[in-house]
């Protein structure tokens, strides 16, 4: 009877033993970076409100293409687009000032795509590719939710808005500043001379697009 029981005894401690083993199995973890899982939504909002912000506006500002009135700085913009190049760049150099990138772009168009589209549609296209530039500098002072929402409120304000499809440089001015600053913070950043440069040089240049343009490069350079 005792040399029965003995099987028995060691059979059940192999079961308890197994018991306390699934027990104490430790369960898989959901995520191999749980904090990485986290962030990566607050990451990702100011890339949404980028995409967000250009859908915003284009669908605000674009039947304005057509049914917004032909403003006198307009039709001089259609005026100095049938000139040539040179003629062109004689006229804001000597005679009226103003920036000649503008109007070389609109004499471009404006023999390819003849029409109030050509004219205002590049507008809101240098706005929408602004956005991408706010987006970076605003969340280096400011964080991811701070960036989306400074994206928001410069893309759907009424200033944007009202520009986004006027067919004058300013939003071509604005893109330009923006995407310069973010070269100009990068090389301060990595110390490199050529980077330096290079943002000087597109800070610069901006007096091409508007006369006034380095009163805001200067920002960018004490920035």
């Amino acid at each position: 009877t005792s040399g029965r029981s003995m099987p028995t005894a060691s059979t059940t401690r192999r079961t308890s033993r197994t018991s306390i083993r699934i027990a104490r199995r430790p369960s898989l973890p959901s995520s191999k970076h749980p904090a990485l899982s986290r962030r990566l939504p607050t990451r990702l909002l100011p890339a949404a409100a980028v995409i967000g912000g250009a859908a915003g506006v284009v669908a605000l500002a674009l039947p304005t293409v057509w049914w917004g009135p032909l403003n006198v700085d307009e039709e001089l913009t259609l005026r100095l687009g049938d000139y040539s190049f040179a003629h062109i760049f004689h006229i804001v150099s000597t005679k009226r000032g103003g920036g000649p990138i503008h109007f070389w772009l609109e004499h471009f168009l404006l023999q390819w795509w003849p029409g109030l589209p050509a004219l205002r549609v590049p507008s809101l296209v240098f706005l929408c590719l602004a956005l991408p530039a706010v987006a970076l500098i605003a969340r280096r002072l400011l964080g991811d939710e701070g960036a989306a929402g400074v994206v928001v409120l410069t893309a759907l304000s009424p200033i944007p808005i009202l520009y986004a499809t006027f067919g004058r440089p300013h939003t071509l001015l604005f893109a330009w500043l923006m995407w310069a600053t973010v070269l100009a913070l990068r090389a301060a950043d990595s110390g490199d001379r050529r980077a330096a440069i290079a943002a000087g040089a597109a800070l610069g240049l901006t007096v091409f697009v508007h006369p006034t343009a380095p009163l805001y490069a200067l920002t960018a350079f004490g920035a």
